[in-house]
């Protein structure tokens, strides 16, 4: 393993300890982030292992958040990611990737590849391969895109710096600037070849966890969960000689989760409260208020039952994220968490969780 790196300098009040395992929260809202009463970023976790930094989506916010929580140097204005090492997107929905054209285009100025890593890899969902069926309460809409509907990460990335160009080509002909393509390298994830998924019929089947990433610090590991019609979507697992931290996505209660989070120091889980999804469109609602709602409740995981997924997956520290909603006190979501043993911590932005493996101390 690689030294450990040396506490980071102060940013915005904070500092990080890049020793070790911990888990810095970037973010903490479901959805998209402008609930009245709170400034939650969009959903983003900061997974770090002896100086390299890991990140796990980057919604709304959670850049300004990164350089926030100190996780790089902040030497001078032009730092703050230099140890950034890889990212991974859980499924394309705008609310985990709302961030991403300021990493591809701010973060490469910001030290980026001017620490320890000459590149970034960025690792996602590939294509859906196949349209879902139109809801039965709704028309069949116009197609978005009829030559590449259902667009995978790389082809996600590729349109995003292409849609970049006049600003790219400026600055790299009148300020020597680098090509992101080769900075950032964008990877579709693979499921395995012996899976074979219909996603119009199961998006999740059961299985077991597969590694889709690994270096001289971490295993990464990833399990499809259901998220509605969305194909694929993943959780990841991040095991290391310190611990181990389960991020579960956007996902229903899933057995693909409690596999994914067996015997983890750390769950980070999405949570959902149905009454509050219920009581934004009262009935009677429209056809396509009342799809809205059942994609809310039905692709979720009902605060009242991420106490059992922890449980069961042996999980000591459940921390809730991607809250929705976002607005809501910490006891309110705390009182409705029915879990038998271990910690329950209703995840704030800039959180630091220590992975103290074994042990329910944080």
């Amino acid at each position: 393993m690689t030294a450990p790196a040396a506490a980071a300098a102060p940013a915005g009040g904070q500092t990080h300890d890049l020793t070790g395992m911990s888990v810095r929260l970037l973010g903490t809202a479901g959805g998209p982030v402008w609930y009245p009463g709170t400034d939650r970023a969009g959903t983003s976790t900061a997974v770090v292992v002896d100086g390299a930094v890991y990140l796990f989506d980057c919604g709304d916010g959670s850049l300004r958040r990164f350089r926030e929580a100190g996780l790089g140097s902040m030497a001078t204005d032009f730092a703050g990611f230099e140890n950034l090492r890889t990212v991974f997107l859980t499924h394309l929905h705008p609310d985990h990737y709302l961030d991403l054209p300021g990493l591809l285009l701010f973060a490469p100025v910001l030290g980026l590849t001017k620490g320890a890593f000459d590149t970034i890899g960025l690792y996602g969902p590939g294509s859906r391969g196949v349209l879902p069926p139109v809801d039965p309460r709704l028309s069949e809409p116009d197609l978005i895109s009829p030559a590449e509907p259902l667009p995978g990460t790389s082809a996600l990335v590729d349109h995003m710096i292409a849609g970049s160009a006049t600003s790219l080509n400026e600055s790299m002909r009148d300020t020597g600037r680098a090509d992101v393509r080769h900075q950032v390298i964008a990877h579709d994830v693979a499921l395995p070849s012996s899976l074979l998924v219909d996603p119009n019929q199961d998006t999740a089947p059961s299985m077991a966890p597969f590694v889709v990433y690994e270096d001289d610090r971490v295993r990464v590991s990833a399990t499809l969960v259901p998220h509605g019609v969305t194909f694929p979507a993943f959780g990841y697992r991040v095991e290391s000689e310190h611990g181990v931290v389960a991020i579960s996505g956007d996902t229903a209660a899933s057995s693909n989760v409690v596999a994914l989070a067996a015997d983890a120091d750390v769950l980070i889980h999405e949570v959902v409260d149905p009454a509050w999804a219920e009581g934004v469109f009262p009935q009677p609602r429209n056809p396509r208020q009342d799809a809205l709602v059942s994609k809310l409740v039905d692709s979720h995981t009902p605060v009242g039952e991420v106490g059992r997924v922890a449980d069961e997956a042996g999980a000591r520290n459940l921390v809730l994220s991607h809250l929705s909603p976002a607005n809501w006190p910490a006891g309110r979501w705390r009182r409705q968490v029915r879990r038998k043993r271990g910690l329950v911590t209703v995840g704030h932005d800039l959180d630091l969780v220590r992975v103290r493996p074994g042990s329910d101390r944080h």
